[in-house]
């Protein structure tokens, strides 16, 4: 394959005057793979971490901010985590661009079969043979005989030290930032640190299982052999299918291990709820694969919703939406058979639903902390909803819901959503460059100076360009992708400026490749649940706990809104304080004064992002000009 593609157009191309980009399709492929391992590595605490061979490498950080301190902290701390979550999108998206022509995996399959091979070791192993049912971690079987995720890297190098204390200076010290030991609130570190650590022992959930379904079915377009392994893995689908709709958030159930939720996420999105009082059921997707029930049985084994509650992540619905889009879509009709049932049905029609509510009233930008509970990033919304569209445009299904799904999104994809994002950009006033800025390196203050450093700056710009590609260009008859005959010009415009900056930078060394790609639900001490309205507190054996103390607060306390609460009454519990915090009605942004949280950076998912949104972009382009 050549090294590089050069656009076979004209100097300057005749329909909005961009000049032709040389696209490094070989050297951002090779990049990629440069960042999978190779090998299996065990822990070897502080010299070597754990890894699996196929995985690609992601390390957890922390979004902190400030002086040049502050800064290197979030910089040089990084730990190299193992999570089968950034492999999964990277193969999905390495599959998106060898389906446009722009690298060939059949040249290199060890990357992908080594990959698939690592992913493997996510099963949730607490479900029966062959359920698609994933976990963002590899698990270890632990004494009562249960599955319990493992992240190896976080978890057993504690255990060398005394204290969070001790764990925190030898950090500072190996970075060289000791000075930062008097100035950091050790406490409320500690809280943090217990609490992270109390989230390792996660369930299953919705999010990974969706993306992983989704992966290995579109793996049918151009491996089938491949598929065919995966498949034979992943064929129960039938416990996915029954899980997704026992788990739903259920807001006008009787039953309150379906209708309870996570305060948060009540906040933000009651006014979806009353809108469907009295109009049949309402299913939602949720986060966690378990409910109150279950998390009562299993949390002092190995298994535990963080907060003891389960929650609603637009981003979580954005890709469950898109696995059951690919399931109706993919599947054989003998597999779509045994899958789909009315009330899957009716949970796609619900998340849809939400999804366009929460981008048409805003409150994806306002309140990004609890509508985006574990995808900080705005763009990554608006691409996860947008891939949803584009597997719909050339729908051959005879399944009448998709195409009311597909006018849902396009709506609200075609219009809010797409302003949305060209209201974000930033115009280079100097060069035809677009690009977009979210928040990672944004709010430092240098020699009294504020400064922007965009440290994700170029994940940004390549999500940003997939979204748009993904609401804007669709496969035809005669291009892999083509503009819609209805985009508007200065769509086209944005992203061929965006393709230009990415193209210019994103193997060069300004700017840094770091990402949010994922996050804790923490984002700052006035983000934690219970500092927002419940109706149920209780400790794990039912005793009702006034929400009045901060003491009272533990790691078995269930705080939770069940069922619907009259909004009348609602609005007089915001006014009231809640274990002695009033209620986070707004939020100051995610470098705000005492944000901050932890965080996922990969930067083999940024380059991939970006090979592909330009893979999109060149092939529309190209299209265009034939």
């Amino acid at each position: 394959m050549k090294t590089m593609i050069l656009l076979l157009l004209c100097l300057v191309c005749p329909f909005h005057g961009e000049a032709a980009l040389e696209v490094h399709f070989d050297d951002l492929y090779n990049q990629i793979r440069s960042g999978q391992y190779a090998y299996d590595q065990d822990l070897h605490f502080p010299l070597l971490y754990k890894q699996i061979k196929g995985l690609w490498v992601s390390y957890g950080k922390v979004n902190t901010h400030g002086d040049e301190e502050l800064k290197l902290l979030r910089r040089l701390f990084a730990v190299p985590d193992n999570n089968g979550f950034v492999t999964a999108w990277i193969v999905e998206l390495l599959l998106e661009a060898h389906e446009l022509g722009r690298i060939n995996l059949n040249d290199d399959m060890d990357t992908l079969t080594n990959a698939l091979h690592a992913l493997e070791e996510c099963r949730d192993k607490n479900q029966p043979p062959q359920a698609p049912v994933y976990a963002f971690w590899s698990q270890i079987q632990n004494q009562y005989g249960i599955w319990e995720e493992h992240p190896t890297n976080f978890v057993e190098p504690l255990s060398e030290f005394n204290s969070v204390d001790d764990a925190i200076y030898w950090v500072l010290t190996t970075l060289g930032l000791q000075s930062l030991w008097d100035k950091l609130d050790l406490k409320l570190i500690n809280q943090f640190v217990n609490i992270a650590i109390d989230s390792f022992v996660i369930p299953s959930d919705f999010d990974d299982s969706a993306v992983h379904l989704t992966m290995g079915l579109k793996l049918r377009d151009h491996f089938p052999s491949v598929a065919a392994d995966w498949w034979s893995r992943n064929s129960n689908v039938q416990v996915l299918s029954k899980m997704w709709t026992q788990f739903a958030y259920q807001p006008y159930s009787s039953d309150v291990n379906v209708n309870s939720i996570d305060p948060r996420t009540y906040f933000w999105i009651r006014g979806f709820v009353q809108k469907y009082e009295g109009t049949g059921p309402l299913r939602l997707i949720a986060t966690w694969t378990s409910n109150l029930q279950n998390n009562n049985q299993t949390m002092h084994k190995g298994i535990k919703m963080p907060f003891n509650s389960n929650n609603v992540d637009a981003s979580v619905v954005a890709n469950g939406v898109l696995g059951l889009i690919t399931s109706a879509l993919k599947m054989t009709p003998q597999e779509f058979q045994s899958f789909w049932t009315p009330e899957l049905e009716g949970l796609l029609l619900n998340s849809t639903n939400l999804l366009s509510w929460t981008m048409e009233t805003g409150i994806c930008l306002t309140r990004a902390d609890i509508v985006l509970l574990y995808y900080p990033p705005i763009y990554n919304f608006y691409w996860f909803t947008a891939r949803s569209l584009v597997a719909l445009r050339n729908n051959t299904s005879s399944l009448p819901i998709l195409d009311t799904v597909k006018n849902i999104l396009q709506k609200t994809l075609e219009g809010t959503a797409t302003q949305q994002i060209l209201s974000l950009r930033v115009d280079d006033p100097s060069n035809p460059w677009t690009y977009w800025d979210d928040f990672l390196g944004n709010n430092d203050t240098i020699n009294g100076v504020v400064e922007n450093s965009g440290e994700d700056r170029l994940y940004s710009t390549a999500i940003a360009l997939n979204a748009l590609m993904d609401i804007w260009s669709a496969p035809t008859d005669s291009c892999k992708r083509q503009w819609l005959p209805n985009t508007p010009q200065e769509v086209k415009t944005v992203t061929t400026n965006a393709a230009t900056f990415l193209n210019k930078y994103i193997l060069a060394s300004d700017y840094l490749p770091e990402n949010c790609f994922f996050s804790g639900s923490m984002k700052g001490v006035r983000s934690l649940p219970y500092y927002f309205p419940g109706n149920k507190i209780c400790t794990l054996n039912g005793t009702v706990v006034p929400p009045v103390n901060e003491s009272d607060i533990n790691e078995d306390l269930t705080d939770v809104v069940s069922g619907v609460i009259d909004e009348e009454t609602y609005l007089n519990l915001l006014n009231q304080q809640w274990f002695g915090q009033d209620v986070p009605t707004t939020f100051p942004g995610f470098n705000g004064d005492g944000v901050f949280f932890p965080f996922w950076s990969s930067p083999p998912f940024t380059y991939a992002a970006a090979l592909t949104g330009l893979a999109k972009w060149e092939t529309a382009t190209v299209c265009v000009n034939q």
